[in-house]
């Protein structure tokens, strides 16, 4: 399953942007109090879901092409902190998502437990973001990923 790993730099975006864009539409269905906003705010959650999945995949995958690979042995610290903020995003999501759904489901899903998900996808946005930094770190400092060290 090496072929994942090429794209990993292309599906890394997808939940970077649906998770964000969740987070937004969370806040924004608290604000505006639409219903079709906070059903938006669900399938975007899902869709980051999905998404991150994909990309812990294949950046596990590229992982296990690179790691044989001399030139990134001063990267595999950063490496590691990328994978676990990636592993404990998915899993912190995957979380947040089965809560969401409990709290429709049970039909609880009133200001104060809306308050709680806002809080909750805040925490969730500073883990993608240190996803994110430490990602970006591995791209712009170390060339992992690029055509500068050989995809």
């Amino acid at each position: 399953m090496e072929f994942l790993a090429q794209y990993h730099r292309f599906v890394v975006h997808f939940p970077i942007a649906f998770l964000s864009v969740y987070f937004l539409f969370e806040v924004a269905g608290l604000i505006t109090k639409k219903e079709y906003i906070q059903k938006a705010s669900t399938i975007l959650l899902g869709l980051g879901i999905f998404f991150s999945l994909i990309a812990v995949l294949t950046g596990n995958q590229a992982f296990e092409v690179y790691k044989n690979n001399t030139e990134i042995q001063n990267a595999v610290s950063i490496i590691n902190e990328h994978e676990q903020f990636a592993t404990i995003s998915l899993f912190y999501f995957t979380g947040l998502f089965f809560i969401k759904i409990y709290l429709v489901i049970k039909k609880k899903l009133k200001t104060n437990f809306k308050l709680l998900l806002i809080f909750l996808g805040f925490v969730g946005a500073i883990l993608i973001f240190l996803t994110g930094h430490y990602g970006g770190e591995l791209v712009y400092k170390f060339g992992l990923g690029t055509d500068l060290f050989g995809k």
